[in-house]
């Protein structure tokens, strides 16, 4: 599997300029070389690849042992 997930915090007064890069990245899905390069590298997927565009509207963090030393059970 190959993914990509980024959590981002926009600075305050940036949201303008994180509005004109969502837009140009949307633009540049639509292109025709990038549908180009997406069919070259569908050939190689057994199946289409699913997209999950979209604002997290919840997120909880869990803690997560910390392993000792040495790499050993927790």
């Amino acid at each position: 599997m190959y993914g990509t997930i980024a959590r981002m915090r926009v600075r305050k007064g940036a949201e303008p300029l994180l509005r004109a890069q969502l837009e140009a990245h949307w633009k540049n899905a639509q292109s025709p070389n990038q549908d180009r390069r997406y069919h070259v590298i569908r050939s190689s997927l057994k199946s289409d690849p699913q997209w999950f565009d979209g604002e997290v509207l919840l997120h909880t963090e869990r803690a997560v042992a910390a392993r000792p030393a040495g790499g050993g059970a927790v």
